[in-house]
């Protein structure tokens, strides 16, 4: 859930309840009745798909017993694929159910004794009990290995398409369940294996949001360098066999990266603050006039600010062009608001050489205080439940369409701090800035998934990529 004093996910650096969250709440207030009887999940499966499906259920009980009869230090091995310390933390706060999956599925396929040694399911191919084809599921599983996927298409009733995050290319995955539960652009650690003409996946257990790609592939890069200089030829598939504990400890640095208060900085390493100045202007024709003709001051439409005018700050920097404040005139009453300390001074020095004015005081709020509400609030809003929101008539979804529909239209030429002040426009003509613009919808568009409820007026988002020349998603 976004807090009300979040960064928006829109990458305009401004606090979701000031940029995009009146459009958000609008459309999930839009609610119409939806009746319980609706079912998405059809009647029947495809007997053949059910078929490969029963066959993967009884490998996978098979697997299990072998775990619970096998003389094993799990503890050792706990510690060994979470890293040290897990034991004395899940005594402390209890061990979650997909932990459970997670290990169990790295026990089972990938742990090895030695180097040397086989797996525990490679020790399982030579069970004579086996059907032909759980011989032939199992030899899959047993050639495939765990990587990182991000889901890219969601088939509803059948599965999801993955795409290999590290080397590339996609796969289908025929599962039900993941249809339903996994989020577009979510990021997953899983293997894939061919079951008859099928694929199923194993793992996945944890997903992630997809902000935290940089920082994965970072990570497996920095360790995939290590055990380079061990093994100098190893690829990415020799690597992550050869060491798959390695995503216990990057789930477990994933999730205390996401507990961690974030060290919050702007564009120019400044710490985040909210920061605003008011004033008083004494001659406000003119001193528009001034704001008008300073060449790092551009005034937004009137579309844009119903009363007075508003400016944003911007500087050149190289190709590049760096967001630094907005500042809002209203009669006599001028506002510059920057997100740390040194721009609010930066800008009101800026400001005093325009004309004449009097400065009528400053309000900052600091970056701890900052994520010290957002908790509090997320709390607050937490509770409540769709059966209190209004029905509305059918009519106000179609004016609700049309404001996200200029919304989306204004934030194409607006810059954003998540773009180096660039617009997205521009953004998207530059070779270097493109992907990041990829990234920044996609993560819009998750984020409006995890917000979304019945009756939600959702965005059009290929409409948007097709508007920046970006192809369909």
């Amino acid at each position: 859930m976004i807090g009300r004093n979040d960064p928006c996910p829109c990458g305009s650096g401004k606090k979701y309840k000031k940029c995009c969250m009146s459009r958000d709440r609008a459309a999930q207030e839009a609610f119409v009745a939806v009746s319980s009887a609706e079912d998405p999940i059809p009647d029947e499966l495809n007997p053949d798909l059910a078929a490969w499906k029963e066959v993967d259920r009884q490998l996978i009980r098979k697997g299990m017993a072998r775990i619970d009869r096998a003389n094993l230090d799990f503890k050792k091995l706990n510690e060994k694929y979470w890293g040290k310390g897990t034991v004395e933390r899940w005594q402390r706060d209890g061990v979650s159910e997909p932990e459970t999956q997670e290990f169990h599925a790295w026990l089972w396929h990938d742990w090895r004794k030695t180097r040397h040694s086989k797996t525990l399911a490679e020790k399982m191919a030579t069970d004579s009990s086996l059907t032909i084809e759980e011989s032939q599921v199992l030899a899959g599983m047993t050639a495939s290995f765990r990587t990182v996927y991000q889901v890219v298409r969601l088939d509803p009733g059948e599965g999801v398409e993955l795409e290999d995050v590290l080397e590339g290319g996609r796969v289908f995955v025929h599962d039900r369940g993941m249809s339903f539960s996994a989020e577009k652009w979510g990021l997953i650690f899983c293997r894939v294996y061919p079951a008859g003409p099928y694929h199923f996946a194993a793992g996945g257990a944890h997903a992630f949001p997809p902000r935290e790609k940089g920082f994965i592939k970072a990570f497996l890069s920095y360790e995939l360098e290590k055990y380079q200089r061990r093994y100098p030829s190893a690829s990415w598939r020799e690597f992550l066999e050869g060491k798959p504990e390695i995503f216990g400890r990057l789930t477990a640095k994933l999730h205390e990266r996401m507990r961690r208060p974030p060290r919050l900085v702007n564009t120019d390493g400044e710490p985040v603050a909210i920061c605003k100045a008011h004033f008083e202007v004494a001659n406000p024709p003119d001193y528009v006039a001034g704001m008008r003709t300073h060449p790092e001051l551009e005034e937004l439409t009137a579309s844009k600010k119903e009363e007075g005018v508003e400016f944003v700050w911007k500087e050149r920097r190289g190709e590049k062009t760096i967001l630094l404040g907005w500042i809002v005139l209203n009669g006599n009453r001028l506002l510059l608001e920057c997100n740390s300390r040194a721009r609010l001074t930066r800008g009101s020095e800026l400001l005093g050489k325009i004309g004449a004015l009097k400065k009528r005081g400053e309000e900052i709020k600091e970056a701890d205080e900052i994520l010290t509400e957002v908790v509090g609030r997320n709390d607050e809003e937490s509770s409540g439940s769709y059966d209190e929101l209004p029905e509305i008539p059918p009519e106000a979804h179609a004016y609700l369409e049309e404001a996200i529909r200029r919304h989306y239209e204004e934030w194409l030429d607006h810059p954003l701090p998540a773009l180096d002040g660039q617009t997205p426009r521009e953004t998207a003509r530059d070779p270097l800035g493109r992907q990041r613009l990829i990234d920044l919808i996609r993560e819009m568009e998750y984020m409006e998934h995890r917000q979304s409820r019945p009756g939600y007026v959702s965005y059009d988002w290929n409409k948007l990529r097709r508007r920046l020349g970006l192809m369909e998603e």
